[in-house]
């Protein structure tokens, strides 16, 4: 399950990066790196534009179905949200699984 999140975010950071690289990159980088190093640089992070594209796209698709079992409320959710996840007792945390209503 975490490795559906991180997965997600990490084509995420990479394609932000790349696409903003494309749109970008000749008027920011361009002058800074050089031309042959940002055609370089340009021609592998399209590559990897293109391709995490498709990992994104299914990663997105896939964390619903991951974590619709963890969502459903159980009878400890619902004491959880009765107690306001303890937020006005001092020292009281009520039980709660993995995600809870907070």
């Amino acid at each position: 399950m975490v490795h559906c999140h991180w997965l997600t975010a990490g084509s995420f950071i990479v394609l932000a990066i790349t696409g903003l690289n494309l749109l970008y990159g000749k008027s920011v980088i361009m002058p800074f790196v050089g031309q042959s190093v940002f055609a370089t640089l340009t021609a592998y992070g399209k590559l990897a534009h293109n391709f995490l594209g498709l990992s994104f796209a299914a990663w997105i698709v896939l964390m619903p179905v991951v974590w619709i079992k963890h969502n459903i409320p159980t009878l400890r959710d619902l004491l959880w949200l009765v107690a306001d996840g303890g937020s006005f007792a001092k020292g009281v945390h009520p039980p709660a699984k993995q995600i809870n209503s907070g």
